[in-house]
């Protein structure tokens, strides 16, 4: 195994968690719009509209840091 072969493997994994995480943050989503505690008592909306919220609230720097999260999110 060159180091190549080994790169390209901890990008597969780590692409397949970062789809693992991005599904049950779509289940919690969903299941908080369904039912009204949320998934396992964890209200995901209401966590993300604090991130956001906290992000908006630090100026310049919390706009680049939600531009650099939306650009690894899309990646």
């Amino acid at each position: 195994m060159n180091m190549k072969n080994v790169v390209a493997m901890v990008n597969d994994g780590v692409d397949g968690l970062t789809s693992i995480l991005s599904g049950v943050i779509v289940l919690g989503i969903f299941t908080s719009i369904v039912f009204e505690g949320g998934m396992f008592g964890i209200d995901v909306i209401a966590n993300l509209m604090g991130i956001i919220g906290q992000l908006t609230s630090g100026g310049f720097a919390g706009l680049l840091a939600l531009l650099v999260i939306l650009g690894l999110w899309n990646k």
